[in-house]
């Protein structure tokens, strides 16, 4: 609900800087469209960021514990 009316906002203040034109916008709702193409966007380039630095801390720590746990059983083994 929200959203429509920041869209709403967002075209009305292009159409009053006349960059409808320039955009190649024809209409309110031409211009809806194009304001939520760029906010799928954007929500879609966080989304692949965010699995991207995700799956870097799970390599990390995957082989964090992989270093520690070899490093843990030469420790025991030397000790008895």
């Amino acid at each position: 609900m929200e959203d429509k009316h920041v869209i709403e906002l967002q075209c009305a203040e292009m159409e009053k800087k006349q960059q409808f034109k320039t955009m190649g916008i024809q209409s309110m709702d031409e211009c809806h469209d194009v304001v939520m193409n760029y906010i799928d966007k954007g929500v879609m380039m966080l989304v692949v960021v965010n699995v991207i630095i995700s799956l870097y801390f799970l390599t990390v720590i995957h082989t964090h514990w992989k270093n520690h746990g070899v490093r843990f059983e030469r420790q025991v083994d030397e000790t008895q």
